[in-house]
């Protein structure tokens, strides 16, 4: 009876003994890391652990039209590896976020890259636009305030990605990219012409860059803030593009959804600051998401000097002498003819000359006619039997009896 007892106690204790060590043991194991990371030779010191969070960002872009910075000969366009966005992660404060993936994702993940300082407001939404820039706001409806620059770099086969704006929001981290833009290309040809820029203004002022207001959604609704804007976008090669003859070269600007109602200019520089100007007066609509691009232009660049004897001098009555200053010259080609016009934008005056034949030379001979129109409302027009008198450096010079016409042709 005793035996048992003491058995008894000796297999509890035994047992009550084992517990107690297992339980030592998993204090020291647990212990151990502590003392790996606060001891050095020999001393004690206070160690912080400091733990920060990999945000990431889900990103995919608008499909059935022209999405972003990168476009491939089917104009379809894709994330670049690098890209920033802003995010505003339901608040007003401007984050950076940088994309992992690589060229040609046409979704991926951006993870935080740089966080904005300041008090930020709350907001009940993900907010993100692209690309992302210093001067990004949103305030605390939800309207954010990009920009669009008036100067824009040339990329071959595409446009500038830092002009090119996409916005999006969300209830979480994983936002559909929308298009607030839409891309207008222009084709040139023109044998020996190297390209430096090309400008674009619409004939009826409208304006074009600067501080762009956008509330984003379905679709985002975006309008250009009229403090600091351009009427004017000029796109720049860092190299001249030359051209050629026969085959065009595409080159791409990034406007806001718009109407040019009275047409636009478009202004080609060449290497030497030589320029030519092609003026259309059609109303040109530019739609959200979607590429226009231009019939084919052939590029005559001025000589310069010569321009400044470029004029109607008609034997009876005044003479209309090309000021630079307030007008552009046009040439409109069109089954083997050729029309010249002067136009002046703030009067909506146009004089033209026309159809001349494309292929005249020197000693040539037909009949065309002057006319000037008002608004689009013709004021006078007369016939003429048209001598060419000469045909050199892209100035063609035509006489008819008195009346001499000195034309960019």
């Amino acid at each position: 009876m005793y035996v048992k007892i003491a058995y008894f106690f000796i297999f509890a204790n035994q047992r009550y003994f084992n517990l107690m060590m297992k339980g030592i043991k998993l204090l020291l194991l647990c212990g151990l890391p502590l003392l790996l990371f606060s001891c050095k030779n020999g001393e004690t010191e206070e160690v912080q652990a400091s733990v920060v969070p990999v945000r990431i960002i889900h990103a995919g872009l608008e499909q059935g039209g022209e999405s972003k910075a990168y476009m491939d000969e089917s104009c379809k366009l894709f994330w670049n590896a690098g890209d920033r966005i802003s995010v505003f992660e339901k608040s007003t404060r401007n984050d950076c976020y940088a994309f992992l993936g690589k060229d040609g994702d046409k979704s991926g993940s951006f993870q935080l890259s740089a966080q904005a300082s300041g008090q930020p407001e709350a907001l009940d939404k993900f907010f993100a636009a692209y690309p992302w820039r210093e001067t990004n706001s949103i305030n605390s409806s939800g309207v954010m305030s990009l920009t669009l620059p008036a100067n824009q770099v040339l990329h071959d086969g595409s446009f500038d990605p830092d002009a090119h704006l996409m916005v999006a929001v969300s209830e979480n981290n994983s936002m559909g990219f929308k298009n607030a833009c839409c891309c207008l290309g222009f084709r040139l040809t023109g044998q020996g012409v190297k390209v430096k820029s090309l400008s674009i203004k619409g004939n009826n002022g409208e304006l074009l860059a600067g501080t762009v207001v956008v509330s984003a959604g379905d679709v985002p609704d975006c309008q250009i803030a009229q403090e600091g804007a351009s009427d004017e976008i000029t796109l720049t090669a860092e190299n001249p593009v030359e051209l050629n003859g026969e085959t065009p070269v595409s080159f791409w600007m990034t406007l806001l959804p718009m109407t040019f109602s009275n047409g636009f200019t478009l202004t080609v520089t060449d290497d030497n600051g030589g320029t030519f100007e092609k003026t259309t007066d059609k109303s040109v609509v530019l739609q959200r998401n979607h590429a226009v691009q231009m019939a084919a232009v052939e590029v005559i660049i001025s000589q310069g000097e010569s321009d400044e004897s470029l004029g109607i001098y008609p034997e009876a009555g005044n003479s209309h002498v090309y000021d630079p200053a307030s007008e552009q010259v046009n040439i409109y080609k069109a089954e083997g003819n050729v029309w010249v016009r002067f136009i002046n934008p703030s009067e909506l005056r146009v004089i033209e000359v026309g159809p001349i034949p494309a292929d005249i030379v020197p000693g040539s001979q037909f009949q065309a006619s002057l006319s000037e129109s008002l608004a689009g409302e013709e004021q006078s027009s007369a016939d003429y039997q048209m001598t060419v008198d000469s045909l050199d450096g892209g100035i063609l010079t035509l006489s008819s009896g008195k009346s001499l016409f000195v034309l960019r042709f």
